[in-house]
């Protein structure tokens, strides 16, 4: 198989080739973070990171007022909000993490249409 892709790179543009090589190298953790912060719904995902932080802050408040806590009764209302906030991190966080995944498989798509459209290009 590599050595059709080896061909098919070859008989490319120069300026095809350059795109191939950006499109293959893929992207690691920090660039993909990167990515979901730009495009059409980057204004979702800093609405969503807001959010999680103010969560996070929520939650780090309620364990401080869970440790100070003296009678049984605040320390459990502190430790029930403390739970209801982190589970709601969690899930905030989780729909993050989809965008994320989202953005590299159409990453991935993109690089199967200049594949498809090479082999087209090779064909005419």
């Amino acid at each position: 198989m590599s050595v059709i892709d080896d061909q098919l790179f070859d008989a490319l543009s120069e300026e095809d080739q350059l795109k191939m090589k950006d499109i293959k190298a893929g992207v690691g953790i920090f660039e993909l973070l990167g990515l979901i912060f730009s495009g059409k719904q980057a204004w979702m995902i800093w609405y969503i990171y807001a959010v999680s932080i103010a969560f996070l802050i929520a939650a780090v408040v309620f364990f401080n007022n869970y440790t100070e806590a003296t009678d049984i009764r605040a320390a459990l209302d502190w430790a029930l909000l403390l739970i209801a906030c982190m589970f709601i991190f969690t899930i905030i966080k989780m729909a993050a993490w989809q965008h994320m995944c989202k953005r590299e498989m159409l990453q991935e798509v993109h690089r199967v249409q200049m594949q498809l459209m090479a082999m087209n290009k090779d064909k005419n």
